[in-house]
């Protein structure tokens, strides 16, 4: 079996082959469609970034862990992850994702609705199959976490006026939680001593709002074809992200900004005048300042784990999310 992920995983890749495999015995419920369209959702899926984390974490806490649990435990956070993107792309009403036609889309909004509840159901199945109460707590807390973060995301559209902390607070629900559960169910199921549980849970965070600031630069400056949709989708749906709010801080004409503040729909003109002027401006350079800073903060954390390969794989990764391109 052949997966897309990173080369710098390669020294996990058997592990992450493991995950795939359990992830598409997965889609299967015995009903045609539904058994297709699961199917498209898991073959849609990204570089294994989070179930990486959690099966390094594991296994850097070099506890005599059954290998079953380990590939549980990280299926069970990539599940989840796609569970809430089948949620958000109906949510934000993104007609493709990775290049991908959206479920909501291939079916409609109902059954994607129940087909992600269904994926939420077998992530917790999974988190269950751990074996830990820690874990399972871990993964329901950090399910209401990003349901909140969704809500908060929602709660913010058009408002550019909230302060900095409220965006990395969003971001925080929206991508960086489930970083940070990986590495600490993973630490946890190891039974890695509490200071480098609570350092892997730290990486993982920063590394996690690392990762999503990228995501909203890109979604300013990025290329459309490596990206899988369209530039400036932020900005169609009201969320306003760190290089707007910085452009917006700094910005000395700002004529469309009444258009933007009144929650109304901008045109494909106006959206992208928008993106033309935060790419000029030195709002881009700020926003992955702001990414590298927190980056270089993820490696810091990593002082208190183990050095070894696993770890190396975790410096890797923090270096690769501020540079990547989509």
């Amino acid at each position: 079996m052949t997966i897309q992920t990173l080369p710098l995983f390669a020294p996990i890749e058997e592990d992450l082959e493991a995950v795939v495999a359990k992830m598409r015995h997965a889609a299967r419920v015995n009903l045609e469609l539904l058994d297709s369209a699961l199917a498209h959702v898991v073959a849609s899926g990204g570089k294994l970034v989070r179930p990486a984390l959690a099966i390094a974490a594991t296994r850097l806490a070099a506890g005599n862990v059954e290998y079953s649990k380990m590939i549980s435990l990280a299926a069970s956070v990539e599940m989840l992850h796609t569970a809430t993107l089948v949620h958000d792309d109906m949510i934000d009403q993104a007609a493709r994702r990775r290049g991908n036609p959206t479920l909501h889309t291939v079916l409609n909004p109902a059954s994607a609705v129940l087909l992600g509840d269904y994926l939420f159901a077998q992530a917790a199945e999974w988190a269950a199959e751990t074996d830990n109460v820690r874990v399972v707590h871990i993964f329901a807390e950090t399910l209401m976490i990003i349901v909140s973060g969704e809500l908060r995301q929602m709660w913010a559209q058009w408002d550019w006026q909230r302060a900095r902390e409220d965006y990395m607070n969003r971001i925080f629900g929206k991508t960086a939680a489930l970083f940070a559960a990986a590495c600490e169910a993973g630490a946890v199921l190891g039974g890695a001593a509490e200071p480098v549980v609570q350092a892997l849970r730290e990486y993982g965070r920063l590394v996690g709002l690392a990762f999503q600031i990228v995501d909203d630069v890109l979604d300013y400056a990025g290329d459309e074809a490596s990206l899988g949709k369209p530039v400036g989708s932020d900005l169609r749906g009201g969320n306003i992200t760190l290089p707007l709010i910085l452009y917006l801080q700094d910005a000395s004409g700002d004529h469309w900004l009444p258009k933007l503040l009144d929650g109304r729909r901008l045109s494909e003109d106006e959206v992208r005048d928008v993106v033309t002027q935060v790419v000029a401006s030195g709002a881009i350079e700020a926003s992955l300042h702001e990414a590298r800073r927190l980056a270089e903060a993820a490696k810091e954390t990593l002082r208190a784990v183990p050095p070894g390969p696993l770890t190396d794989i975790l410096v890797a990764l923090a270096d690769y999310v501020v540079r990547r391109q989509r």
